[in-house]
């Protein structure tokens, strides 16, 4: 009797045990739950480093060998404009169009009077941006000539150090997002544990003035932006 009143007793002791132990690890998953969702931003403003230019002219006629030679004349006129305005990369010709009328259905009946159009691009790569900024709304420059542009879309400027800021951006980013957590931590008297689950975030290049992301490619100054999304652990009240 006294051997069976001391394992009744031992029984409810390891099951008191038990549920302690069992207590403490559903504690611990709920506390691991516990956490708040914060987002820190960063802002840089930057100026591109380097303007891509592409230049398209188009000129037309009969005989490809003077289209040729018209299109040397062009080249010639473009690459002094741009020497002369302070650049001095040098640009280039890249892959022309050509159409020849006479080869489409609808043209094959009727006389035209130039069979062939050539649409020429020249592009330019420079670190004056500056320069090509100042230039780019003196196109018409080339126009008087007598340069038939085509397809004129002006210059792009692109931002090439984005490797060199990131890190400053993320820690800044980072801090911002801290501080906010903190704060919420504070409204709900709940320590800061630790951190869940970080994601940096993406870095996107916008128009410093506002505007479209697509337009960003036309506007030399900048501003880099990247949003880090952070979890962090709440702890208990103390």
């Amino acid at each position: 009797m006294i051997m069976k009143s001391i394992s009744i007793i031992l029984g409810s002791i390891l099951l008191s045990l038990g549920i302690i132990g069992g207590g403490y690890f559903v504690a611990k998953a709920k506390m691991a739950d516990r956490y708040v969702t914060v987002k820190g931003v960063a802002e840089q403003d930057v100026k591109a480093d380097l303007a891509v230019w592409p230049i398209k002219f188009s000129v037309t006629g009969n005989d490809l060998a003077k289209m040729q030679a018209e299109i040397e004349r062009n080249f010639a006129i473009i690459s002094a404009f741009i020497k002369e305005n302070g650049i001095e990369e040098v640009p280039f010709l890249t892959k022309p169009e050509i159409t020849d009328l006479m080869a489409q259905s609808y043209n094959q009946q009727e006389k035209v009077k130039n069979r062939f159009i050539i649409t020429q691009p020249v592009m330019l790569r420079t670190t004056n941006v500056d320069a090509v900024t100042k230039i780019a709304g003196s196109i018409g420059e080339l126009t008087k000539q007598g340069i038939v542009m085509n397809d004129y879309s002006g210059p792009r400027y692109i931002y090439t150090k984005l490797n060199d800021i990131k890190p400053a951006m993320i820690a800044e980013a980072t801090k911002n997002a801290r501080k906010g957590a903190e704060q919420f931590a504070a409204d709900s008297q709940s320590p800061i544990a630790g951190i869940r689950r970080a994601n940096q975030g993406v870095f996107t290049i916008l128009p410093r003035d506002g505007g479209e992301a697509y337009e960003e490619a036309s506007n030399p100054e900048k501003t880099v932006r990247v949003v880090s999304t952070i979890e962090y652990i709440l702890g208990s009240e103390q």
